[in-house]
Formats: structure tokens, sequence, C-alpha cells
């Protein structure tokens, strides 16, 4: 409601379905891989503000991240941002509510190497427990960034 257009992206059509039953008129679902994103014309054809990741960048292999970090810094505005909320190395130990599915765990030195050397300045950073308790289950070691490019 706050802005403009918001373009959800995600590789599996369950979750995008999901997110439809949320939406207003300023959404636009895409089932997309992140290996596409370079070559994706909706995308690179519109001023991009903001890039938010939620808990991606533990749920994708570094090759993958590699692609969308790049993908952003290439894509955004001047003066936009990339924020990033994903699980820490300290979380690897930690017991995990839902522990079917792959986690690789971000090492908050390198995430914030890449970025800077793709031209982001890091504006906001956090680290610690609390900032994403799961109810009584689970309480994970989070790193929140916030980069300008």
């Amino acid at each position: 409601e706050k802005v403009k257009n918001v373009i959800s992206i995600d590789n599996s059509t369950q979750s995008i379905e999901n997110l439809k039953k949320y939406s207003n008129d300023n959404n636009d679902f895409q089932v997309l891989d992140i290996n596409s994103l370079s070559t994706y014309d909706i995308l690179n054809t519109r001023k991009i503000d903001v890039v938010y990741c939620r808990f991606l960048l533990h749920a994708i292999k570094e090759d993958r991240e590699n692609i969308l970090l790049k993908w952003a810094s290439s894509t955004l505005q001047p003066g936009g941002r990339i924020m990033i909320e994903s699980r820490t190395t300290e979380d690897e130990t930690k017991p995990k509510y839902y522990d079917n599915h792959y986690r690789r765990f971000t090492n908050v030195e390198q995430l914030r190497s890449k970025l800077i050397s793709l031209n982001f300045n890091i504006i906001y950073e956090i680290q610690g427990t609390g900032l994403s308790p799961y109810h009584d289950l689970e309480d994970p070691h989070l790193v929140r960034i916030i980069a300008e490019i």
C-alpha cells in the first residue's frame, strides 16, 4: 500500500500462489530462478529502488547469491538499497524448528566484503538473536544489512 510497484520473485510456484492471496494491485508476481535474473526483461526495464531478501541468502547456494548481488548492484538506481536478513554461521549449531531443508549459513564478513566490492555502502547492520524469533520454538542468530548503491 505504501509503494507504487512490487515485483515478488520466487522459484516456487506454490510460494507465489500463497503470496497472491495477500496482494494488491501494486504487486507483480513472477516465478523465476535466480540464475535467470540478468536476462529477465521485465526487471531490466524498470527502475528498481529496493531489493528485499528476507531469509533468502541462507536458502540458496553461493553461486546464486553472487548472481543476485551482482544483479542488484547493476539494477538498482543510484541511492537504491538492498535489504538482507539471513541466518549467520553462529546459527549453524542452534536447534531449528524446520530442520528438513537446505541452509547455507551466511559468513557476515564475506557478505560485507562482497557488497563493498560491488560498490555498495553499508548503511545499517545488526547481528544477534531476538531479531526474528519463531514463537517459543526458535530464535535464530541473524544478520540484517541495508546497503546502498
